[in-house]
């Protein structure tokens, strides 16, 4: 089978070669604390958007750190489209905070609300939405309940149109079957409508986890096909 770019369009191939040359550098994985950012996503319209990008990240655990005025520019910085194991944290097991500042403005006739799609996050989490507990998966400690294979998870999100995001996320103590280079995200959230996010849903993880449908802004571009 052909690799899925030569399957598309000559063109459309040869605009995604020119954006990926463009694009910023990655920060090198596992870095130390960089100037925080902002996710910012510009007309959003009825379709959904990957939060994909630098992560504020710290080990550990403070109810503090749901608070988004908290000054998390210590932090370091990983990516959410893969596990903190694989990003410096080898074998960590317990509690661990991602928080990720965003800015939102909404194409004419989209829809006010807002919704968040989660993949696969091991093992237990809760979500706070500017301060508030929007949703969880599990129960974290003293009392921990998690699932093997844990499924995505939608929530709302309100009509705030910025604001942070913070993920309180535990992971279980290793199996003998377990990997070393698992914990928290596997594949980036996103946010989008409703709607969008109930379609992102009902995909197949490994396809919702990557492929969004969203032109954030002229340099930008995430296609799906």
């Amino acid at each position: 089978m052909l690799p899925s770019c030569l399957r598309l369009p000559v063109a459309l191939c040869a605009a995604l070669a020119a954006l990926a040359s463009s694009a910023p550098a990655q920060q090198a994985i596992g870095a130390p604390a960089q100037p925080r950012s902002t996710f910012v996503a510009d007309g959003l319209g009825k379709g959904a958007v990957a939060l994909d990008g630098p992560w504020q990240f710290h080990l550990g655990d403070d109810m503090a750190w749901a608070n988004p005025v908290f000054d998390d520019s210590q932090w370091e910085q990983l990516s959410a489209d893969r596990p903190w194991g694989a990003q410096g944290h080898k074998g960590y097991t317990g509690i661990a905070w991602y928080r990720r500042r965003i800015a939102i403005t909404l194409a004419p006739g989209a829809s006010p609300d807002l919704a968040l799609y989660l993949p696969a996050v091991n093992d237990a989490y809760e979500v706070y939405w500017n301060g508030a507990l929007v949703g969880r998966y599990g129960r974290l400690p003293p009392d921990p309940v998690w699932y093997y294979l844990p499924p995505p998870q939608t929530m709302g999100l309100g009509q705030a149109r910025s604001g942070v995001l913070a993920l309180r996320v535990w992971k279980a103590p290793l199996t003998s079957n377990d990997s070393v280079m698992t914990g928290g995200f596997s594949f980036a959230p996103s946010i989008g409508s409703p709607a969008a996010i109930a379609g992102l849903k009902a995909l197949p993880t490994a396809c919702a986890g990557r492929l969004q449908v969203e032109l954030r802004s002229p340099s930008t571009a995430c296609i799906s096909w």
